[in-house]
């Protein structure tokens, strides 16, 4: 056994289950090559090609974990696999030959493995076109199923193919010439220990099984049996199908295995080959060769078969006969002290018929004796019972199949279509001689329950029949009316060799039957030698019973074949009824002219447009010895399907209404929800958005983020719109949605086109702009969350908030003037902020300062009228020109952000109104203007006195200095004197002096007093507001370039 997943196999181990007897008739012109043996592969002089390797400890590994390869290994010499060619110039025969190995897969997975491994005779070591894979390594695409391959093979599959109509993904299969097997049958063996049971292997288990293939060359059979390693030659073959190598195998090949791996890692090992070609009953010494219970028992697997001795010579040369007298001459070269060459001469000398014969004729008494021990012959009786199929070892095709409840199906919903269950092996029908020739078929019982399901009560397909035909292969019948048996040339022609009893369901005129519900005997046509109406006789009134065989009720036939009388008889009855005393049909019928020697028994079925299901439910069968079949156990018979409706109870009268009207409600109330649903996740799409797709999140996802936007979610508010915290549910990404309010669809498409642009833009410095989604009436933006929120929160004493020190104030100015400067001079485009203010500018976790909220103002300028002005901002952080032509430009950016360090360093808004100004700097009209109160302080040289009072003191007065006349450049109101961008981060940074103010310096607050000004700024009203400003979001303006 294999004990673990390293597959550490010794050969020494399981040496004494690597023995076989083979036998052939016939000498060898190959000398000592005719047999060989393994017991492990150290050493051993094979010839591998592929992945194949012996390893260390003689494990022969077909294939390793390299996915998508093949492996080969092959016996060095070549095998003649042919007779001698007859004098009379037919075809040579190919010879009986036997082979016996041990082997184990490995896999990566317990329940998945890759492709399997095969036994194959080729006619040449070179298989380089062949393909990995599901081929084995033993053919390819083009070449499958060419007779010209002239190949054979035993697979041990563990994958199945459909295009090679495999049954499983765990099965072994008889292959010629191609993979499409001509006989496969789950892995598995019949447990002499436990009666025959079958029992179940798995290939890929990784534990050791043993394989035996026999072929013998006189009834052209091909026997293969599985069993583990520990247990001895199960006498039931797993596969027994007849198969003539004559035309398939060379005269001359190679034997070997091969394999090959799909997509997973599997390694095929062998432990022990063991395949002998030679002629053990054949020795020249009479004592040496074994009796006939030995060969029984090589044959069976319960002894092992001796080891030839080292001086053991077969025949290397049979004199060929050329004339009346004999034969001419017999090279004989074998080494005895039991017999001499000379003594063999003069054998042959004189005697050379009779010599012959002591010779060979044995060898072919041996190759008859074992055909009738395996074949189950007429003389030993075959019985056998199937109380339901599961788990049945039955040869199938066709619709054929058995249900997981066990039972036989012969046909299922498919129209126009055929199926067929045999018992796998075939019965020795005749004890002597063949069918026709003066043998006598023997006397023979069977029984069976089966139904038929139609899909109508009153209209069925045509039936199915009992058969006994000579071979399972039924391709050529047709459906329909022929049951699956006949066609239309075939039917009545002798040489089909089939009997057969007919359940028919329709009546076939061209067939002679006698209605649409008949039980009829035929031979070798449809046209029944004997028919009669479906019915019993009952046993206690006499009375005949008509029976329907479409009214899905089981039914039980027995049909019995009396050899003496040359007769059969059909009865039938309802299941679990006994056997009438008087039988439906009794015929004369003489089996000997119709049955083979050996045939196979089963059912045969077919349908046409009506769909129709019939059922076969239990099955006995015996053969010679006398007496009925085997009784059924019906108390083992499997369960048919439940057919029609089941019969409605009183409980289900009364809840039937309430159940209704409750579902009725349901469905209403499901969809209530359903429209709301719908509702609440709606979205306003345009043709024209496809392009910015990746940028445009659903509504139900920012829905879901937001926890349906409620209030304990709400971050801020302000003249445009509410901002939400969210996480996004599939990359659990916090996110800040805003929500702006926007009837207008004017200039939409242009504004979505900015933002998708803008979405782009990466700097440290600036929130980044996610993406949007629209509905009626609303815009939907989102931006990545800032969790320490916004900076004037902090510098006026919102929400009890930190004070920030100096050095964080000096951090947050230069991060800001860096993410403008990247805006304005050093992205792809110029963008235009054009609301730049504390407000505005958010703190990341990190504390850094990053200039937010792009997107709104654009928004209104797009939809606003072409004929009116419509100026966005915030008043005191708004340019003079602004006010002039409604146009932004970077100048006004730079005199916003001026604005912002006069905020940032001395903590008060750039305008307050009179309540909140307590005391000094407020102007005529109650309000203070932070830049002519700032001014005021540097024409009196004490400019740092305007630093914020909550700093106490603690801050490098410079570099305040420093920001507050920068502050003050940047306010002035021509916009030609402002400086850029660039020019302020290199004042920031010391990298260029800043110039000193002229003294005739005034501020825009000044002009605007000035009676010049006043019809101008009348018209402005400054609105507060304790959260947010008018206008709280920024605007993105995009030129073509800098």
């Amino acid at each position: 056994m294999i004990d673990d997943p390293s597959m550490h196999l010794k050969p020494h181990s399981i040496v004494s289950f690597l023995v076989l007897l083979l036998l052939f008739h016939v000498a060898a012109a190959g000398g000592d090559g005719d047999q060989f043996r393994y017991d492990g592969f150290a050493g051993a002089a094979l010839d591998l090609d592929g992945m194949a390797v012996v390893e260390p400890d003689g494990k022969l590994m077909l294939t390793n974990v390299t996915s998508q390869m093949k492996g080969h290994a092959f016996h060095p010499a070549p095998l003649r696999f042919h007779h001698p060619p007859p004098a009379n110039g037919t075809a040579a025969a190919a010879r009986s030959f036997s082979t016996a190995f041990v082997f184990a897969i490995a896999a990566d997975y317990v329940t998945v493995s890759g492709n399997g491994l095969a036994f194959f005779v080729a006619p040449s070591k070179n298989m380089s076109t062949a393909s990995p894979s599901q081929f084995l390594g033993l053919f390819n695409s083009e070449n499958n199923g060419n007779a010209s391959n002239r190949v054979f093979a035993v697979e041990l599959d563990t994958i199945l193919n459909p295009e090679f109509r495999d049954i499983n993904s765990n099965h072994v299969g008889v292959d010629v010439n191609g993979l499409v097997s001509v006989a496969a049958e789950p892995a598995g063996y019949y447990d002499d220990a436990t009666g025959g049971a079958f029992k179940n292997l798995t290939l890929f288990s990784g534990a050791a099984m043993k394989v035996w293939v026999d072929y013998d060359g006189r009834a052209a059979v091909v026997n293969v049996t599985l069993a583990p390693v520990e247990v001895a030659k199960p006498r039931r073959p797993l596969i027994s199908v007849a198969v003539d190598l004559s035309p398939v195998v060379n005269g001359t090949a190679y034997v070997g295995l091969s394999s090959s791996t799909g997509p997973f890692h599997t390694r095929h090992y062998e432990a022990a080959l063991v395949l002998k070609l030679g002629l053990l009953c054949s020795h020249p010494v009479a004592a040496a060769r074994p009796t006939m219970r030995q060969v029984v028992h090589f044959l069976d697997g319960d002894a092992p078969l001796p080891e030839p001795e080292p001086t053991y010579r077969s025949f290397t040369t049979l004199a060929m006969m050329q004339n009346a007298d004999g034969f001419d001459s017999c090279a004989v070269s074998y080494p005895s002290t039991a017999t001499s060459i000379d003594g063999a001469s003069s054998v042959l000398s004189g005697g050379r018929e009779r010599a012959f014969f002591a010779m060979v004729s044995l060898p072919c008494l041996v190759v008859l004796l074992l055909a009738a021990a395996v074949g189950g012959g007429g003389g030993g009786g075959v019985e056998f019972v199937y109380d339901g199929f599961g788990g049945a070892a039955l040869a199938l095709d066709g619709m054929a199949t058995v249900t997981p409840g066990g039972l036989l199906l012969l046909t299922n919903d498919t129209d126009m279509n055929k199926g067929h269950a045999f018992h796998p092996d075939p019965v020795r029908f005749v004890g002597g001689g063949g069918g026709g020739g003066g043998g006598v078929v023997a006397s023979f019982s069977t029984t069976f329950v089966f139904a038929i399901v139609s899909e109508f009560l009153d209209l069925s397909t045509s039936g199915f029949a009992f058969l006994v035909a000579p071979s399972r292969d039924l391709s050529a019948a047709m459906p329909q009316q022929y049951l699956g048996m006949f066609n239309a040339s075939g039917n009545g022609d002798a040489r089909n060799r089939i009997f057969a009893v007919e359940f028919d369901t329709v009546r076939n005129p061209e067939f002679a039957d006698i209605n649409n519900n008949h039980v009829g005997v035929d031979v070798n046509s449809l046209n029944s030698s004997a028919a009669a109406t479906a019915g019993y006789y009952d046993d206690a009134t006499a009375a005949f019973q008509n029976l329907s065989l479409i009214s899905r009720q089981p039914m039980q036939v027995w049909v019995d074949y009396d050899a003496a009388a040359a007769e059969v008889t059909v009865a039938m009855a309802p299941a679990r009824r006994p056997r009438p005393k008087k039988p439906l049909l009794s015929t004369a019928v003489n089996l000997s002219t119709v049955v083979a020697d050996a045939a196979y028994v089963g059912f045969s079925s077919a349908s046409s447009i009506v769909l129709c299901k019939h059922y076969v439910l239990s099955w006995s069968f015996r053969l010679g010895g006398g007496g009925a079949a085997p009784a059924l156990d019906y108390a083992k018979l499997p369960k048919l399907p439940r057919i029609g409706p089941k019969p409605r109870s009183k409980a289900l009268t009364v809840a039937l209404p309430i159940v209704t009207t409750a579902i009725v409600l349901t469905a209403v109330a499901v969809g209530f929800l359903l429209l709301r649903q719908r509702l609440r996740y709606a979205e306003l799409r345009e043709d024209w958005e496809v392009e910015f797709g990746p940028h445009r999140f659903s509504f139900k996802d920012l829905y879901d983020a937001t926890g349906g936007f409620k209030d304990k979610r709400l971050l801020g508010a302000g003249g445009f719109g509410r901002v939400y915290k969210g996480v996004l549910p599939r990359s659990r990404t916090e996110v800040a949605v805003k929500r702006v309010s926007h009837e207008s669809r004017q200039g939409m498409r242009e504004f979505i086109a900015e933002v998708v642009s803008i979405g782009r833009i990466r700097h440290r410095n600036l929130v980044q702009l996610l993406g949007y989604c629209r509905r009626k009436g609303e815009l939907l933006l989102v931006y990545d969350y800032m969790p320490n929120g916004s900076l004037d929160k902090y510098l006026h004493g919102c929400d009890e908030k930190p004070i920030l020190d100096w050095a964080q104030r000096i951090y947050i100015i230069k991060g800001v003037a860096s993410g403008l400067l990247y805006m304005h001079e050093d992205w792809e485009q110029v963008v235009i902020h054009r609301d730049i203010k504390a407000s505005n500018v958010l703190l990341d976790s990190e504390m850094n300062g990053r200039l937010g909220d792009f997107g709104l103002a654009r928004l209104y300028d797009h939809g606003a009228d072409p004929q009116t002005t419509h100026v966005v901002g915030t008043m005191g952080y708004l340019a003079p020109e602004m006010v002039r032509s409604g146009k932004a430009t970077t100048r006004s950016d730079v005199f916003a952000f001026g604005a912002f360090l006069l905020e940032v360093t001395c903590g008060r808004r750039p305008i307050e109104e009179e309540e909140e100004v307590a005391g000094a700097g407020a102007d005529d009209d109650d309000r203070f203007v932070l830049v002519d109160w700032v001014l005021g302080h540097w024409r009196e040289g004490a400019i740092t006195d305007a630093v914020d009072a909550k700093l106490g003191g603690e801050y490098d007065a410079a570099e305040a200095e420093l920001v507050l006349r920068l502050g003050l450049t940047c306010l002035h109101p021509s916009p030609a004197a402002r400086p850029s961008m660039r020019q302020v981060m290199q004042y920031l940074d010391g990298s260029a002096p800043l110039p000193e103010l002229p003294p005739t310096y005034v501020t825009f607050n000044m002009l605007a007093a000035m009676d010049t000004h006043q019809n101008v700024f009348g018209a402005w009203s400054v609105r507060r507001s304790s959260a947010m400003s008018v206008a709280t979001v920024s605007d993105i303006g995009l030129s073509g370039g800098r």
